[in-house]
């Protein structure tokens, strides 16, 4: 039976406690009100004052100092003084459960996410993350993932921006002036800094030392060192060179000092060479007897030319040194026929004041561009009668085509290409100049 109840009479509890009350008991007891027994409460039907069936049930209000029942007693719920039906979730041993913050304990409620909880997919997500498989997410609307690591900008490149109050703004600013100063560098305004402390810039090109000359030292380390100290004791030696101490060096290995003056050739007689395009090996070549001996030379009045495809006068190689030859055998030969459309003379012009005035003394035959290759030979002899009129002008690229002016000529023979009736996209004949001079 349940603790004692002063809303009850003992009489009363014991009728509880004695046997199955009837409606009309029960209503007794707590002043309900009963209805019919036949009306009943159809799902959904509304209340209605005075004819819905009601039972009234009551609760103990029992707020300070509650008691305790004993197992079969028959007890009541409790409330608060402000009608609030009192409820402490607990185990089946009635202790109540632990809530608010704190640590796991025995009477922790236990729940579960359902399998079908969008959380559980979520957090098979996220239990996937490893190092091959990071956090997978979109930060730009309708990008999957974004860029890492340097490279051009791209759509999926993350868009950032500095917070105003970042005092990096204040090292952009700076670095920003400093960056339109140097772009305003040029050949008035250069690179205007001041190494040399209390100096505006520094000398440039030669002239004597003043403040604004930069000062430099050779580091001690410095493989130079070893370098200017040679030269240092060079120059020592050099120092004492004088008329009793000539550059007493030997310029022949394993020979002291070389021969001077005439006499005969020995070991310590420096041995010389002409440069190939020397032109006294020219000379050399070409002077293989003067005046009528019975040798010759060849000579290469023009090395391998392609002719020139405009309309025009070109004037090629020029070669010396052979006044003293009698008799010369010429030989053009085109190697190589170009391509149409132009015309193509070769003029050998000589001078007789040193290259000041020149005389027509071979002309060509007239080659047409794209045709075979030829060769044409012309000989001279200065032991004959010249054929120009005596008194006449100086004929330029002027002679016949096919003739020649035998006689003297003069000291150097020069060559001249004239090409002509020039059209389209040709290509220049290919051809050179040689003589054997006697």
């Amino acid at each position: 039976m349940a603790e004692s109840n002063p809303r009850f009479s003992t009489a009363q509890r014991q009728t509880l406690h004695a046997q199955p009350l009837t409606r009309e008991q029960l209503a007794a007891i707590t002043g309900a009100t009963i209805l019919p027994a036949d009306r009943t409460v159809t799902d959904g039907e509304a209340f209605t004052a005075d004819d819905t069936r009601l039972f009234t049930s009551g609760f103990l209000v029992d707020d300070t100092a509650p008691g305790t029942a004993t197992e079969g007693d028959l007890t009541t719920a409790r409330v608060t003084p402000s009608r609030v039906q009192r409820h402490s979730p607990g185990n089946d041993t009635g202790t109540p459960v632990t809530y608010g913050a704190g640590a796991v304990a025995a009477t922790t409620p236990r729940t579960t996410l359902a399998s079908n909880d969008p959380a559980v997919t979520a957090l098979e997500i996220i239990d996937d993350w490893d190092e091959t498989d990071r956090c997978k997410t979109n930060p730009i609307a309708g990008q999957a993932g974004v860029q890492g690591g340097s490279g051009l900008i791209t759509a999926l490149t993350q868009r950032v921006t500095i917070a105003t109050d970042d005092e990096i703004n204040d090292d952009l600013d700076a670095i920003r002036v400093a960056l339109e100063i140097i772009d305003d560098w040029d050949e008035t305004n250069r690179a205007a800094v001041n190494p040399i402390a209390g100096q505006v810039g520094v000398q440039g090109g030669s002239g004597l030392i003043t403040a604004l000359t930069q000062r430099v030292t050779i580091a001690t380390d410095d493989e130079i060192n070893d370098d200017l100290d040679s030269i240092r004791l060079a120059v020592e030696i050099m120092d004492d060179w004088d008329e009793t101490n000539r550059a007493a060096v030997n310029l022949i290995a394993g020979q002291v000092a070389i021969t001077a003056d005439a006499g005969v050739v020995a070991a310590n007689t420096p041995r010389v060479t002409l440069a190939s395009n020397d032109p006294a090996v020219t000379a050399l070549n070409t002077l293989v007897t003067q005046g009528g001996g019975s040798g010759g030379g060849l000579v290469t009045l023009q090395a391998s030319q392609v002719a020139a495809i405009v309309n025009g006068t070109t004037t090629r190689t020029t070669t010396t040194s052979l006044g003293a030859f009698r008799d010369l055998a010429i030989l053009i030969n085109i190697t190589a026929g170009g391509a149409a459309t132009g015309t193509l003379q070769l003029f050998l012009q000589d001078s007789a004041d040193g290259g000041t005035t020149w005389d027509d003394l071979v002309a060509s035959n007239t080659f047409t561009f794209g045709a075979a290759g030829v060769t044409q030979r012309f000989f001279i002899s200065g032991r004959l009668v010249t054929t120009a009129a005596q008194g006449s002008a100086v004929l330029n690229g002027a002679l016949a085509a096919g003739t020649v002016r035998n006689g003297p000529w003069g000291d150097r023979i020069r060559v001249q290409e004239v090409v002509s009736g020039i059209a389209g996209g040709p290509t220049g004949p290919t051809y050179q100049i040689t003589t054997v001079a006697k």
